[in-house]
C-alpha cells in the first residue's frame, strides 16, 4: 500500500526506492499495488525535465523561512483535517479490494495522517508491515504549523505499535522512541547492477577535482552550509561543485557567492547518471536531518566517490572513519577543512572511493536489504500457499 501521493513522481528518489522495493519483494511473493485513487499512474517511464545551467546573473527571489499562512496553526489544522479525510474517503475501496485479493500480508509505506493499512489489516485480520519512510509527523512541521501535529504524532506512533514489524529506515526507529520491540532498523540501498559498472573504474586526478550533490534539494539540506564552506577554503578555486536534481536549486544557486564554481545539469535519467559520476570526486551532503539514511550517499559509494557527511551517530554507525569523511554538522569551518584537506592531499579520493565502494557493494544492495527485510516478514506470518515461499541468497 501506498496512499503518500508524491512518493510516485517518476523523478522523485521515493518512487525510485518504492520501484525498487516492488521488484525485490516480487522475488518472494507477489505483489498487489494498492494506492489511492488521487494517486499519480504508477508508471516506469522516465519523465524527466532539463532545466539549463544558472548563472550568478539570475537572481530570484528568496522562499526562505514560512509564510503568514504557514505559521497559522488553525489554517494548518484545517489542512490536516482535509488531507485526513481525503485519506479516509478511500478506506471503503481500498478495504472491498483487499479483501478480494485475500493477502497473506499488507506491506505499507507509512503516510501522514494515513491509517487505512493497519485499520484494514486488523479488521481482516492479515498481519501488518510498516516501512517507517518518507513524510512524517516530524517533516510536516518544517512545511506548515498546526495544532493537530500533536494528536497525529501521537496517532502515527500508536500505528507503528500496532504493527507486526515496522521497519525504521536509517535512524527513524530511536527518533521515534517507540518503546516496543517490534521495530527493525534497515538502511537504503544501491542496485547491483548500478555499481556493477564502476568495478574497473579509476578516478581521474590530474585535473579540478569535481564534487557534486545529487538529489532534490530541499530546506534541510542547507546548502547555505555548502557556500560559506567554500567562501572560508584556503583555496576554493581548485573546487569545481556539480548538482544534480529537483527542488530548490534555482532558487538557491542564484545567490551562491562569486568564489563557488558550479554547473547545475538539471534532472538527469537515473540511467545517465553514472556517466557523470565517473567525472565526478566527491560526494557531498552539506547538511541532513540526525535519522536519514540519504540513498545519494550510497550512490556516492557506488561511484567510488570520497563522500563528505555531516557526522551524525546513523552515519557513523554504517560507516567507518576510513570509509567517510565526516565533518561536524552545521560547522562551516568544519566543512571547509575538510574540503581543503582533500585539495592538498589528492590520493585520499582514490582510498576513501574504493573503501566506501567496498561497504556499499557488501552491505548496502537493495538485494541483501529486501532479502533481509523479506526473512523478518517471513518469521512473522503464516502462508496461506501449499508450498511456502523461501528466501533465495
Amino acid at each position: 500500500m501506498m496512499t503518500e501521493t508524491g512518493c510516485l513522481a517518476a523523478h522523485s528518489g521515493a518512487f525510485m526506492h518504492i520501484s525498487i522495493g516492488l521488484d525485490e519483494l516480487n522475488k518472494y511473493a507477489g505483489m498487489h499495488i494498492v494506492t489511492n485513487r488521487n494517486s499519480l499512474p504508477w508508471v516506469k517511464d522516465e519523465k524527466f525535465i532539463t532545466q539549463p545551467p544558472l548563472s550568478h546573473a539570475q537572481p530570484v527571489a528568496s522562499g526562505s523561512g514560512k509564510t503568514a499562512r504557514q505559521k497559522n496553526k488553525l489554517w494548518g489544522a484545517l489542512r490536516d483535517i482535509r488531507y485526513f479525510l481525503l485519506n479516509l474517503r478511500e478506506l471503503p475501496r481500498m478495504y472491498r479490494e483487499i479483501k478480494k485479493l485475500n493477502p497473506d500480508f499488507i506491506y505499507e509505506r507509512a503516510a501522514y495522517l494515513s491509517f487505512n493499512g493497519i485499520w484494514i489489516a486488523r479488521w481482516l485480520n492479515i498481519p501488518h508491515f510498516y516501512e517507517v519512510n518518507g513524510l512524517l509527523f516530524e517533516d510536516v512541521r518544517e512545511h506548515y504549523f498546526s495544532f493537530l501535529n500533536p494528536l497525529a504524532e501521537r496517532m502515527e506512533k500508536n500505528a507503528y505499535r500496532k504493527s507486526v514489524l515496522a521497519f525504521c529506515v536509517g535512524g527513524v526507529g530511536p527518533l521515534l522512541k517507540l518503546g516496543s520491540d517490534n521495530v527493525v532498523v534497515v538502511q537504503n540501498g544501491i542496485k547491483s547492477s548500478f555499481i556493477a559498472a564502476f568495478e574497473t573504474h579509476t578516478k581521474d586526478l590530474s585535473g579540478p577535482l569535481n564534487a557534486c550533490f545529487i538529489g532534490h534539494l530541499m530546506e534541510h539540506h542547507k546548502i547555505e552550509v555548502l557556500f560559506e564552506a567554500v567562501r572560508k577554503m584556503k583555496n576554493p578555486d581548485a573546487l569545481h561543485m556539480h548538482f544534480i536534481g529537483g527542488g530548490l536549486f534555482r532558487e538557491k544557486l542564484a545567490f551562491a557567492p562569486e568564489e563557488f564554481h558550479y554547473t547545475y545539469h538539471g534532472v538527469v535519467p537515473h540511467s545517465q547518471l553514472s556517466d557523470h559520476l565517473k567525472t565526478f570526486h566527491i560526494g557531498l551532503i552539506p547538511a541532513s536531518q540526525p535519522e536519514a539514511s540519504y540513498m545519494k550517499l550510497y550512490t556516492y559509494g557506488a561511484g567510488k566517490l570520497l563522500a563528505v557527511v555531516p557526522g551524525w551517530e546513523n552515519f557513523r554507525e554504517n560507516f567507518a572513519e576510513d570509509q567517510v569523511r565526516f565533518f561536524e554538522p552545521d560547522d562551516t569551518g568544519s566543512l571547509a577543512a575538510c574540503l581543503d584537506s582533500i585539495v592538498e592531499n589528492k590520493s585520499m579520493v582514490h582510498d576513501y572511493g574504493e573503501a566506501l565502494f567496498a561497504q556499499v557493494s557488501e552491505n548496502f544492495t537493495w538485494e541483501k536489504i529486501f532479502a533481509f527485510t523479506f526473512e523478518k516478514i517471513r518469521e512473522k506470518i503464516a502462508w496461506k500457499k501449499e508450498e511456502p515461499l523461501t528466501v533465495q541468497h
